[in-house]
């Protein structure tokens, strides 16, 4: 019988510029390692990472409090940037059964840009806990998209993601009785399919959608995205919607809605997630979600060139009346 690797400690650096990039086990500059002999099931404040595909592993985070990575703006960039203790943990040596996940997550996902960080800080307000953008659930959904192309089989990943979900929710499970709400990378809208396989009822789901032309331009402002590659990410958003609308009990949020002197959406949010709020409490829509994190440092590269702009109208003028027949319900916000 082959017998099962060891679970390892390790010392750590992690490179400062990654910036937007997916995690991943090369994220670090590994240093002394030393067998790490807990059992899955016993480890304190282990905070799922990455998975590393090749080898067969998930990677943890050690030593971080698990609240503060809740409370940052972005969860992944936390992690990387404050972690000096990583643990790996060969997949043989989890022996942990798949789970139903408990007190079903709600995921919210969007196209991005369309203030789906304000709306998941928003909701601490209303004491529903949120965390933005566990990576290892957007490393995992990229990896079995790319595999699903090639006809092989997701599911030893999508066993490593449901224990790592698992992990990652288990030290708030009990603060109240509210779902907890995971705010997704757009890059999930690939494959959202893997968000819900181990989900016993009916989930919930989020979907924040924006006027497409102001979209388009903050998307090539912020990141500086092309006008094909913004309407490769206004499709699969589109794909994204349109599943969660069949499979899930699914809220649409538009952006133009979150604002302070509208409560449309909080009232919204207070039914759809059983929700006690204050009436006199309203969306701060000044708040700049991002500060503190380099997405902010990314913003207003300059003005747009003419032909990047006209070339955003193009595709509204191609394709907005079908998008509006198709989805109805965006017809506000356009």
């Amino acid at each position: 019988m082959k017998s099962k690797r060891l679970s390892l400690k390790w010392e750590v650096e992690t490179f400062k510029d990654a910036g937007l990039k997916i995690v991943g086990p090369d994220d670090f500059l590994r240093k002394s390692c030393q067998v790490y002999p807990e059992e899955m099931t016993s480890i304190p404040q282990l905070i799922p990472y990455c998975l590393d595909f090749s080898s067969q592993e998930s990677i943890y985070c050690l030593g971080l409090d698990p609240k503060y990575a809740q409370q940052a703006v972005f969860h992944y960039e936390y992690l990387r940037e404050h972690v000096k203790k990583i643990v790996t943990i060969p997949w043989e040596r989890d022996q942990r059964s798949v789970q139903c996940l408990k007190n079903n997550p709600v995921f919210l996902l969007s196209p991005g840009r369309c203030g789906s960080t304000l709306l998941n800080k928003m909701m601490e307000k209303i004491n529903v806990w949120g965390i933005s953008e566990p990576d290892f659930l957007t490393q995992a959904i990229l990896e079995c998209a790319r595999m699903r192309r090639s006809n092989f089989d997701t599911s030893s990943i999508l066993d490593q993601v449901n224990k790592l979900t698992h992990d990652l929710l288990s030290p708030y499970q009990a603060v109240n009785n509210y779902p907890i709400i995971i705010k997704m990378r757009s890059q999930a809208n690939v494959y959202p399919e893997c968000l819900y396989r181990d989900i016993e009822t009916k989930p919930k789901s989020i979907f924040l959608i924006r006027q497409f032309i102001p979209w388009a331009i903050s998307m090539a402002r912020t990141f500086g995205h092309t006008p094909d590659a913004i309407y490769g990410s206004y499709n699969t958003a589109l794909k994204c919607y349109k599943y969660l609308k069949k499979n899930t009990d699914c809220l649409l949020l538009r952006y133009e809605d979150l604002n302070e002197n509208n409560q449309i959406p909080l009232e919204k949010l207070s039914i759809f997630l059983n929700v006690n709020v204050r009436d006199d409490f309203k969306f701060n829509y000044g708040l700049n979600s991002q500060d503190g994190s380099f997405v902010k440092t990314m913003r207003d590269h300059g003005v747009i060139e003419p032909k990047v702009l006209k070339g955003i109208e193009a595709i509204w003028e191609k394709i907005g009346t079908s998008v509006l027949n198709d989805f109805p319900e965006f017809s506000y916000a356009h």
